[in-house]
């Protein structure tokens, strides 16, 4: 990846893929998930039930590519 961007502007346009627009997208949303979603304060043996939220929420959820 160096030798790629030798001699390039970190000014230079950049073009973003639909692919890559659509994977920001997502991540943008699970980061928003996370601040959403709590955990729940409880004993921790099993894990925590928020995370049932979040799978749920997860499953509601559809993404595609050519978003």
């Amino acid at each position: 990846m160096n030798i790629a961007v030798k001699g390039k502007k970190t000014s230079a346009p950049c073009v973003t893929s639909s692919l890559t627009a659509s994977l920001l997208k997502m991540l943008d949303t699970i980061c928003q998930w996370v601040d959403d979603i709590l955990p729940i304060d409880q004993p921790q043996r099993y894990g925590n039930k928020a995370f049932r939220d979040f799978y749920s929420r997860l499953k509601e959820v559809k993404y595609s590519v050519n978003q």
